[in-house]
């Protein structure tokens, strides 16, 4: 089973406010699940590396 994160871990994880990866969530550049009605989301750990990747390639670009 995988884990999933929560928003402030992840939030540590790309050096971002939580805001900022709500955001992110919003304009669909980071996928989330979204657990409960009160919007509560959660991330699997292979869709923020992937956006992290993403993330490297294009300031490396």
């Amino acid at each position: 089973m995988t884990k999933l994160l929560t928003v402030q871990q992840v939030a540590d994880m790309l050096s971002m406010n939580t805001h900022t990866v709500r955001r992110r969530v919003a304009d669909g550049q980071l996928k989330a699940i979204k657990i409960s009605e009160r919007g509560d989301l959660r991330f699997r750990q292979s869709d923020v590396e992937a956006y992290m990747a993403k993330r490297e390639t294009l300031i490396e670009a």
